[in-house]
């Protein structure tokens, strides 16, 4: 008995891994699945079949229809632009790569700054904000409702009651514990408010893999923060997460 149990089990496993390695997904999320599915098939062919197996075809329709007017429109932007770096900070021919992947040609004309830490982060992100005159579109894994969370909600509020267009997006797990306390003042001052979810439906709600991980800001389309770090005191180095405050 125990042997048929262990034969199907694995069996199952392989039949799974078969099913990742067809269904598109990000190459690290392939591997793990697969490494899983075909290690510890007991254990990984039931959570695959209830949290791993959907592909959500609703998003990626509208994603790839959204796709098509952006990426035009952007070809139609640099139509007249130069396309390429200046000479003296040329692209070497391997970039090229990159390029073919992205399917967008590198272009002059930016600049990068690195920010080391938590406080350089959250100063250059707070002054940005501020110095914001049209839009502002923010998104994160995890807003903290403590001193840097109160501080990212006050400033979007007071642009968006100056007239700027402030757009917030939150993911509905890593922002679980964020009260509406929280989130009223930015829907009473005008920030449009939208948490990132799977859905209502029973088996939609079971894909606690779907998430919006990212941590983005962009202002009027010129300057944009990027990177790991969600908002909260432990990321601002306010506080050290493992610590009890005294």
């Amino acid at each position: 008995m125990i042997l048929w149990f262990v034969l199907i089990a694995h069996v199952l496993g392989l039949a799974s891994a078969l099913s990742v390695l067809m269904s598109g997904r990000t190459p690290r999320g392939t591997v793990a699945w697969i490494g899983a599915l075909v290690l510890v098939p007991y254990l990984a062919v039931p959570l695959y079949w209830l949290f791993g197996r959907y592909r959500l075809p609703e998003y990626l329709t509208a994603r790839h229809g959204e796709e098509f007017p952006v990426l035009a429109g952007i070809e139609d932007i640099l139509a007249g632009r130069e396309r390429t770096l200046p000479e003296s900070a040329a692209c070497p021919p391997s970039f090229s790569v990159l390029e073919r992947l992205a399917g967008l040609p590198f272009v002059g004309g930016n600049e990068v700054e690195v920010l080391v830490d938590g406080p350089a982060t959250f100063e250059s992100l707070f002054s940005g904000i501020d110095a914001a005159c049209d839009y502002l579109l923010v998104e994160y894994y995890v807003v903290k409702d403590d001193a840097t969370g109160r501080e990212l909600r006050d400033r979007l509020a007071r642009k968006a009651r100056e007239g700027v267009d402030v757009h917030f997006l939150y993911d509905e797990i890593g922002c679980y514990g964020l009260s509406d306390g929280f989130l009223r003042p930015l829907s009473e001052a005008g920030v449009h408010v939208q948490s990132f979810g799977a859905g209502r439906k029973l088996g939609k709600r079971l894909q606690l893999n779907f998430r919006n991980h990212r941590k983005i800001v962009v202002a009027d389309g010129r300057r944009a923060w990027v990177g790991g770090l969600n908002v909260g005191d432990e990321y601002a180095g306010r506080r050290i997460w493992w610590r009890r405050p005294p």
